[in-house]
């Protein structure tokens, strides 16, 4: 289920935050995006649920993010000739 969000910027626009947070089997995703329009940012939310709907969509969306240490050391290593 997502929420959208009204947030007015600096130079006095507004825009929408579409923040969408699906919890199945113990797993949490969460995402979040920002658009000028609420209708854009409505479609975008209702796309994203139904993509994640499909099986094994969220276990492929949970990406581990390394840590900097392994960033460095990979590319050091696929980097250096």
């Amino acid at each position: 289920m997502g929420t959208i969000t009204a947030r007015n910027r600096k130079d006095g626009s507004v825009s929408y935050m579409a923040r969408l947070r699906v919890m199945r089997n113990g797993a949490t995703y969460h995402e979040t995006e920002t658009f000028n329009r609420r209708p854009v940012a409505a479609a975008w939310m209702k796309k994203r649920e139904r993509e994640l709907e499909k099986p094994g969509a969220i276990a492929g969306a949970i990406a581990v993010d390394p840590t900097l240490a392994k960033a460095i050391n990979r590319y050091t290593e696929e980097s250096t000739p």
